[in-house]
């Protein structure tokens, strides 16, 4: 019989969340505060814009939260070459852990699907110019993703795959190349998807992240916060029929190495 499912667990990672976003301006120090008392050890904050990198590296002034620096497709039609630069700069300062959010999102039309691409390969570029890992969005666009990723030796940065989706040969596709699959609270509302999702891929490639304040797990409000990365580790448990306290230490070991964060080994 499998073990009681603890109330609190030691060393999560939260790989991707959004701390500076509007929706935490009443309450966000508090938010920190409840996601280390729950037990996360860190916290990756994802810059998907000039101004919300330039905010990620302010929240990373604390030594448990790290930026990553980059620009959402959804603004490939409308940022400003200087703002790119920026985004240059940000990465080569120490501190940054990684170039994203970027990627491909062709299920709404925000942007041009060319600028987009020329977007995105920027982002490849920048990666491997900085052995910066990379944190990819990708949107009704996985095939052109995955050739992408191939054609560019985006494999060389690594990088995740955020949101991932549910597609196994996505996936497949991804780890390949040298990549890892971040699982959020989008896919574990759905356990007998999730744990079809998730057949014969390597543990040793998987991450736990939120989107906060986007994509709550079930059991969660509507405002997702990075706490509730317990919640992705006891779905994530259950469908892979490990204790959650092996999911939460090997997904730690993955997040550590991936954005070599303190205590990598």
């Amino acid at each position: 019989m499998r073990r009681e499912l603890p109330a609190r667990l030691s060393d999560m990672i939260d790989t991707h969340c959004h701390l500076s976003s509007s929706q935490f301006d009443p309450d966000r120090e508090a938010v920190i505060g409840r996601a280390f008392e729950a037990g996360l050890a860190a916290i990756v904050e994802v810059g998907y814009s000039l101004e919300k990198s330039r905010r990620a590296r302010t929240l990373a002034a604390r030594p448990d939260i790290f930026a990553t620096a980059g620009i959402h497709p959804h603004e490939a039609g409308r940022f400003r070459e200087q703002d790119f630069e920026e985004i240059e700069r940000l990465a080569r300062l120490g501190g940054t852990v990684a170039i994203g959010e970027t990627g491909l999102d062709f299920y709404r039309d925000f942007a041009p699907a060319d600028a987009q691409r020329t977007l995105f390969r920027r982002h490849i570029a920048l990666a491997l110019e900085t052995s910066l890992p990379l944190v990819i969005h990708t949107r009704a666009a996985s095939d052109e993703m995955i050739a992408t990723l191939r054609e560019t030796g985006a494999g060389r940065a690594g990088g995740s795959l955020h949101a991932f989706h549910g597609d196994p040969a996505f996936a497949r596709g991804g780890i390949a190349l040298g990549f890892h699959i971040g699982i959020g609270g989008g896919l574990v509302k759905d356990p007998a998807r999730l744990r079809a999702s998730l057949e014969g891929l390597p543990l040793e490639r998987l991450l736990l992240e939120t989107d906060a304040p986007y994509l709550s797990p079930p059991g969660a409000a509507r405002r997702n916060e990075p706490a509730n990365i317990l919640l992705i580790a006891r779905a994530l448990a259950v469908a892979l029929g490990r204790d959650v306290e092996e999911i939460s230490r090997i997904t730690d070991e993955n997040a550590r190495r991936l954005f070599r964060l303190p205590g990598a080994s």
